[in-house]
């Protein structure tokens, strides 16, 4: 995955553009996990949105090798009346998977949500913590080259959330590529290959992980006595 100059802005009711990101450059490599660090309204969340297709930049490219799935906005491509069997093979469809596909994984992607006895009731009676591992296990199981995660693992209980990292590294020992967003610092420090800093929509600093969270640490704490 490469972008190049990517900038986007948003206008407001007397056309007044705001950036909110401003000439972003990323390069993910095959096997390489990144996370993306930055005080609340840095662009975390609007890069991964442009990265994945649900926003288009107003300038810059972006060149993807390979499948993207990945956990954004909680909930999105689920459908809250139907039931949560029937939002495996909607969401499913929607990532790229086959209607086949989807039928030989099924019982492997509810096993792994630990949530068989409530897999046939509407989605609407699930708490965000059961949509989390729900919209987490099928886009695992799409097998994509590249996964996208942004702070959806945060609304998960501990033990599903250790579950989900264990499989994270097992996606990356096998060659995936991971872009995350993540408030863990430590495990950030263990698990990145290297941590990029985003401030006011730009990339501030990028690199050795233990270095960029010193760093991240630091922009914490000039932000909070201002």
């Amino acid at each position: 995955l490469t972008c190049t100059d990517l900038s986007i802005g948003y206008r407001n009711q007397k056309h007044v553009v705001k950036e909110v990101s401003k000439h972003l450059n990323l390069t993910l490599r095959t096997g390489e996990m990144v996370c993306l660090v930055g005080p609340n309204g840095s662009g975390k969340t609007t890069l991964l949105k442009l990265l994945s297709g649900i926003l288009i930049p107003d300038t810059g490219s972006i060149s993807i090798t390979g499948k993207v799935t990945g956990l954004l906005e909680l909930g999105t491509g689920f459908h809250p009346e139907m039931t949560g069997r029937e939002n495996i093979y909607m969401n499913g469809l929607l990532l790229g998977m086959e209607k086949d596909e989807i039928k030989e994984k099924e019982e492997r992607i509810i096993q792994f949500t630990e949530i068989e006895y409530f897999i046939d009731n509407p989605l609407k009676t699930f708490s965000s913590g059961m949509v989390m591992r729900l919209a987490f296990a099928i886009a695992y199981h799409a097998e994509p080259s590249c996964f996208f995660v942004d702070e959806a693992l945060s609304v998960g209980d501990a033990h599903f959330q250790q579950k989900c990292m264990k499989a994270i590294e097992r996606f990356k020992e096998q060659g995936g590529s991971i872009l995350f967003v993540s408030h863990d610092m430590n495990a950030i420090k263990m698990l990145s290959d290297k941590v990029i800093l985003l401030s006011h929509g730009r990339v501030i600093e990028e690199g050795d992980p233990e270095k960029v969270v010193n760093s991240y640490n630091f922009l914490l704490t000039q932000e909070h006595d201002e």
